[in-house]
């Protein structure tokens, strides 16, 4: 049934799976009646702070547990607990705090791994990041990081103009982590090596980041015209659907209207 809806029938579940659907009844079964509700598969959210008055920057088990509780209402079963820009002191207390936490057992969301938004970003498109913890990327400091979470950060944003980064995107790529390109004033041409260095994804696209001009595609045009890569967005109608209504944009030769 993938990319397909049914309606009027029964799904059937098993050890918590998805199995076959059925227009009947099948024989031997215990009906639970659903109607008027949708039964969809659980949603991963892959960059997430916080909900409900609750950071992860907070640093303690209790928001993780009060966030992972919070967003399986809203039909999330996975996600990514995402930092931000802080202390090495900030950031390994909420390293420690997720990583304990998903060792007590989450009630709600399953943690995948570890989002590390930040520290390496620059200042002209800082956005909500605290420019003041701002540093090169550092491959000894994600070490003793990624040994803090026992090797559960999954994914880390960066600003591919600061030094020492292909080099960084190089390492922590070929050991499985996802590098994203995000809150940076990076050239097209700057992008494009970070993507042939191991970047593959660009977050929050059009936001924190340089903008598409005629002359100079920056960082929304290398994002646009790269077919290895994949872009976020953040999806609250404003932004991004004002820029939709002053541009036409042809990704990958396909238009977007």
């Amino acid at each position: 049934m993938e990319n397909e809806e049914k309606t009027g029938g029964y799904l059937q579940v098993s050890n918590g799976l998805f199995g076959g659907f059925s227009e009947t009844v099948p024989s031997e079964s215990d009906v639970v009646d659903w109607s008027g509700h949708t039964i969809a598969p659980g949603l991963f959210d892959t960059h997430i702070h916080g909900i409900k008055g609750y950071d992860i920057m907070d640093g303690t088990t209790e928001a993780v547990h009060e966030i992972s509780k919070a967003i399986l209402q809203l039909g999330v079963t996975r996600f990514l607990p995402t930092t931000l820009t802080s202390s090495k002191k900030d950031l390994d207390q909420a390293i420690f705090a997720i990583k304990e936490a998903v060792r007590q057992g989450l009630a709600g969301a399953l943690s995948e791994g570890i989002f590390l938004e930040g520290p390496y970003f620059s200042e002209q498109h800082k956005g909500a990041q605290n420019s003041i913890y701002f540093r090169d990327p550092d491959y000894e400091e994600f070490q003793e990081l990624q040994s803090l979470s026992e090797g559960t950060i999954v994914k880390i944003a960066l600003a591919p103009e600061r030094e020492n980064t292909l080099d960084f995107i190089n390492n922590v790529s070929k050991e499985g982590v996802f590098v994203c390109i995000a809150h940076t004033d990076a050239s097209h041409d700057c992008c494009k090596r970070a993507i042939n260095a191991g970047a593959q994804t660009f977050v929050h696209l059009f936001n924190g980041m340089s903008g598409l001009h005629h002359r100079n595609p920056g960082v929304v045009g290398a994002a646009l015209t790269n077919s290895n890569t994949f872009a976020e967005l953040i999806c609250d109608n404003f932004m991004y659907i004002q820029t939709l209504q002053h541009w036409r944009y042809v990704l990958k030769g396909t238009s977007l209207y």
